[in-house]
């Protein structure tokens, strides 16, 4: 259930509680939010500086964005490559955003020397970051949480990178999640 890499969560820890946590927000009503999280520019890290110190930096990163989200009661895992994710439950959108800020501002704190990074004005590693929260509905499978936290991601990518974007609901109708795919 742990990453042997970074030693926190692997992806099939972060299936189960994604389950756990959708099942719970299906009944109590309170939302739940997903950040996925994505080391911009890492192939050029990784390329620049030899895949041991890729492994390094991982590592950092991922002490960095766990050590954040568990002070804001998040959930941490590697969900494969360079790309992690934290669940939230009962945290709504602002919520989400906020915690999405301390982990770009924990990342850029690490100060990971990244200088093949080309994200302007930063010349260590930075991260961006898709979150988005919904209340479960029994209409609607979990993956759409997930599939409107990874369209955020792709926004702030989009956006410059070492930043946040948001979505938040009313969660998208299954119709509409099948055009957006």
């Amino acid at each position: 259930m742990l990453d042997p890499l970074t030693g926190i969560c692997n992806r099939r820890q972060f299936e189960e509680d994604f389950q756990r946590i959708w099942l719970d927000s299906l009944y109590s009503g309170k939302p739940l939010a997903m950040l996925i999280i994505d080391v911009d520019f890492f192939k050029l890290f990784n390329d620049g500086y030899g895949h041991p110190m890729g492994d390094r930096c991982l590592k950092q990163v991922a002490a960095a964005i766990s050590q954040t989200a568990q002070e804001g009661l998040g959930l941490t895992a590697r969900l494969g490559g360079e790309e992690f994710g934290i669940l939230l439950p009962g945290a709504n959108a602002k919520q989400a955003t906020e915690l999405g800020e301390r982990v770009c501002a924990a990342v850029r704190n690490a100060a990971i020397e990244h200088r093949f990074s080309q994200v302007p004005g930063h010349p260590n590693v930075t991260v961006s970051v898709g979150a988005a929260s919904v209340v479960a509905q029994k209409r609607v499978n979990r993956r759409t949480l997930f599939a409107m936290a990874d369209d955020a991601l792709y926004q702030a990518k989009h956006a410059g990178r070492n930043r946040v974007a948001t979505l938040t609901g009313p969660v998208p109708s299954p119709l509409q999640m099948a055009g957006a795919a």
